[in-house]
């Protein structure tokens, strides 16, 4: 979910179709909403999600090599996590492309990315922060 990089051949999109896969680009993100997305996945088995912060935007993830612009704000990014957990039995997740030595000296993304997990673990574990953004208001 998410794809809108340059680098991604036609050869690597047919290779992902081929093997059962639903790619949502970058602009149907929008079209379909964290609902959407949520419901193109199969409630019958647990779901593993990795996240690769190159999903976001640019700006959002300096320390994050193949980071490139026009990706997902972090609210979007976060309403679809929640989306899935209130939908789906979440077995496991991981971030991926953190590379602290690009990251500004603030440590930008890997506060980015620690707020993805501490989010994500909260719509897991803790239903009713389902849509509150972290703000603790349902």
């Amino acid at each position: 979910m998410g794809i809108r990089s340059l680098r991604t051949s036609e050869s690597d999109l047919k290779d992902a179709l081929g093997r059962g896969n639903r790619v949502i680009t970058r602009w149907e993100v929008d079209a379909l909403g964290p609902e959407g997305i949520a419901a193109e996945i199969p409630t019958d088995r647990p779901l593993y999600v990795t996240v690769d912060l190159d999903v976001l935007d640019l700006p959002l993830v300096p320390g994050c090599a193949s980071a490139e612009p026009d990706g997902l704000s972090f609210g979007q990014l976060r309403d679809i996590l929640q989306a899935l957990a209130a939908r789906h039995r979440v077995l496991g997740f991981d971030v991926v492309e953190l590379n602290p030595m690009l990251d500004v000296p603030g440590g930008h993304t890997a506060l980015v990315a620690c707020q993805v997990v501490l989010e994500f673990l909260g719509a897991v574990f803790d239903p009713s922060l389902k849509g509150d953004g972290g703000s603790g208001k349902a």
